[in-house]
């Protein structure tokens, strides 16, 4: 994905409210058996809003994603708000850090649901465990297949932006989920001309 449709995803998503997550994501922690919770590793960080607003609160963070434009997104971010950070490109299948790193992990917004082999899956879930500090929590959300029947199946909305139009699809048949996003930006201010991007997502329920 190109800086300008990275930017344009970061318009689109600024109807999710993370502030309203981090909160969630705040009170789970304090749930959990290690005390105090510090040291968080966001799995799937993105352009870094959710961690950032973590980080205002005084928990560090790594940012880790596999898109080094969301992430060159996420580091500007923090530096905007002055705020201290870690930036790590990489696969979160192979996590590249030490045992016992981490007092808390998050992965968020149905990240784990790019994973469609169970077996790989189950092996995120072991690497977790071992960079986590006995106690911690792993906090991650997952489309399950009840949500795909119901919530997803033949459904479409529009979100427009100052510079975006976004069309989603989904649907789901024989146990496959299909998602087409068509994302119009905005390349001519004055004529009001658009460039159409389209992608299609298609994942098998296991």
């Amino acid at each position: 994905m190109h800086g300008r449709a990275i930017a344009s995803a970061e318009g689109i998503k600024l109807k999710v409210n993370y502030p309203e997550w981090a909160q969630y994501i705040k009170t789970l922690f304090s749930l959990a058996p290690l005390k105090p919770i510090h040291l968080v590793l966001d799995l799937s960080a993105g352009t870094g809003s959710l961690s950032s607003i973590l980080t205002s609160w005084g928990y560090e963070l790594f940012c880790f994603d596999f898109s080094l434009g969301m992430l060159n997104i996420a580091k500007r971010k923090f530096e905007k708000q002055n705020l201290p950070g870690t930036f790590v490109r990489g696969d979160f299948r192979k996590i590249p850090f030490k045992e016992t790193s981490f007092d808390a992990v998050i992965s968020t917004f149905d990240s784990l649901n790019n994973v469609l082999d169970p077996n790989e899956l189950l092996d995120i879930f072991v690497q977790v465990k071992k960079i986590l500090k006995s106690g911690g929590p792993f906090i991650f959300d997952l489309n399950t297949e009840w949500s795909l029947k119901i919530e997803w199946n033949d459904f479409t909305r529009v979100e427009e932006t100052a510079n975006t139009i976004t069309i989603w699809k989904s649907r789901y048949l024989n146990s496959i989920s299909y998602l087409f996003f068509t994302l119009f930006v905005k390349i001519d201010e004055e004529k009001a001309i658009y460039k159409k991007n389209i992608n299609s997502v298609q994942g098998t329920w296991l």
